[in-house]
């Protein structure tokens, strides 16, 4: 009935602003007629705000676990790509912006590129879509191994950069957090996946 959950650390402080004793929050995994489980988070076990991540404990309403659920079995981890440079891989990122419940947003994309410069907190740029609602939705290589989390982007909700990012336009894409660069910071991370 518990999870562990990594995410970005605005949208815990989001979760934390809606009134207890209320279930907030909508998992990415649904049952076969689209019920909607929802959790609430009960502790923050690690935050970091300057790199924008946490991982926290939620606790599933009524103590209903959303069947099938995903788990992450495998990380990119530094050295897997270079810095700065442009790759032409295939991943899709996930996402339940609350005006899209109970259908999770996947979108595809085909490039990303990870920055090196240590002061910039978003040093992962992708050209696949999302909208506001994607905050801490991971980003998966198709291999299945977790690239990063979605921190933000350059398009509102509705806004045409969800359904036509352009691929080629590196001033259209969106960003995120490297996970390679979360498991550098993370003690809890490194416990997890060693």
């Amino acid at each position: 009935s518990h999870s562990l959950v990594l995410t970005t650390a605005h949208s815990v402080r989001n979760w934390k602003s809606y009134p207890e004793p209320v279930f907030h929050g909508s998992a990415l995994f649904f049952g076969p007629l689209k019920e909607m489980y929802y959790f609430r988070v009960t502790s923050v076990l690690e935050e970091n705000s300057s790199l924008d991540y946490a991982i926290v404990n939620i606790s599933w309403q009524q103590n209903v676990m959303p069947p099938d659920i995903g788990v992450v079995r495998s990380i990119v981890v530094s050295g897997d790509f270079k810095s700065n440079e442009i790759y032409a891989v295939p991943f899709f990122a996930l996402g339940t912006p609350w005006d899209r419940i109970p259908d999770p947003i996947r979108s595809n994309g085909t490039q990303f590129l990870i920055l090196s410069d240590p002061r910039l907190e978003e040093t992962l740029l992708f050209n696949a879509g999302v909208v506001e609602g994607n905050s801490g939705g991971p980003i998966f290589l198709s291999d299945g191994r977790l690239l990063g989390i979605v921190s933000g982007g350059n398009h509102g909700l509705g806004a045409d950069g969800f359904d036509r990012n352009d691929p080629a336009n590196i001033e259209s894409w969106n960003q995120a957090i490297p996970i390679g660069r979360i498991y550098r910071e993370s003690q809890l991370l490194k416990k997890l996946l060693p």
